[in-house]
């Protein structure tokens, strides 16, 4: 089991606010909840919450490569 969180910033300079996850390579999820009166928009307070579940292989493999590399990220510039 592994699990771990990283804050990161997005190519705009705000926190990243997305989550995601894979549950034994066979179900993948990812969502947002935005709560800040900064939030992710053009100018004004914006609200940004999703949640997607995969359940295809193929996208799960994507989604899991792209989650690595997004946590990766945000673990180097926390320092």
């Amino acid at each position: 089991m592994r699990a771990s969180f990283a804050i990161g910033q997005s190519a705009t300079h705000q926190i990243s606010h997305t989550k995601g996850g894979v549950i034994d390579g066979v179900v993948a999820w990812e969502g947002s909840t935005n709560w800040s009166a900064s939030g992710e928009g053009d100018g004004k307070k914006a609200q940004n919450n999703t949640l997607a579940i995969f359940t295809h292989p193929v996208q799960i493999a994507a989604f899991s490569a792209e989650l690595d590399e997004e946590h990766t990220v945000a673990l180097h510039q926390q320092g």
